[in-house]
């Protein structure tokens, strides 16, 4: 099947909600946010998954400027990036939000918090200082990200949540991906394997990372649970949080 078209609002992953926003300085922007990104379409379940995605993260706020002082020309927006690790998956988001930046206009600076929540809160922070007019960041904690992400919502920056959600209101868009649909997946592909070269029975053990992200990890799991369970002979042995 060929992949769903980078972005395109009528794909069946992306339902798209416009709303209109303000942004510091008087200019105005339409927010696109991607209420629900499924797991719709073999292209979706490749790596390229974390490409569309990072793209939609940099779209949602594409149409944003900054008027100038005096009534000019409005100015870039400018966009605060902030991830929580640098692997390979992370690269691929990075790059994705870097090529469609660069097709809109956007200015972007991206960063990490090294899975570290002082790190978070200090880049958080800086983005105040700078005045960028969002900051799309997948946070750490629902509840101890929420602070220092707040200030920068008092300060009038709009912020946008990748596939975490904070314990807060004002976050202007949540892109997120349906975890459980990518458990399932998974699921799907080793109860494959289990049939056709297992005989349909096996031990299996399930290596998490709990401690790393906890409610996607949940949700991937339970998705690849309900799947491997569909065959009677598969059981379970153990479940391990693997993330050091």
């Amino acid at each position: 099947m060929q992949s769903p078209p980078l972005l395109a609002p009528s794909a069946p992953w992306s339902a798209a909600v416009v709303r209109r926003l303000r942004v510091p300085g008087g200019g105005r922007c339409l927010l696109r946010a991607g209420r629900r990104l499924g797991a719709g379409g073999a292209g979706m379940r490749r790596a390229g998954r974390g490409v569309i995605l990072a793209a939609a993260l940099v779209w949602t706020l594409g149409g944003c400027g900054r008027e100038e002082q005096g009534g000019g020309a409005a100015a870039r927006p400018r966009i605060a990036g902030i991830g929580f690790q640098e692997d390979q998956f992370f690269r691929m988001v990075e790059e994705g939000m870097k090529a469609r930046a660069a097709g809109l206009g956007v200015e972007l600076s991206l960063s990490t918090s090294a899975n570290s929540l002082d790190k978070e809160i200090s880049l958080v922070d800086t983005a105040i200082t700078r005045r960028v007019d969002a900051i799309v960041i997948a946070p750490l904690s629902k509840t101890a990200s929420v602070p220092a992400l707040k200030r920068a919502h008092e300060a009038g920056i709009k912020v946008v949540t990748y596939d975490s959600v904070l314990d807060a209101d004002f976050p202007v868009s949540n892109i997120k991906s349906d975890q459980i649909a990518l458990g399932r997946a998974t699921g799907e592909v080793a109860r494959d394997y289990i049939q056709r070269k297992l005989g349909g029975r096996a031990k299996v053990a399930v290596l998490t990372y709990l401690s790393l992200a906890p409610e996607t990890s949940s949700l991937r799991n339970k998705g690849f649970l309900d799947e491997v369970r569909k065959l009677p002979g598969v059981r379970v042995a153990a479940q391990q949080d693997a993330w050091l």
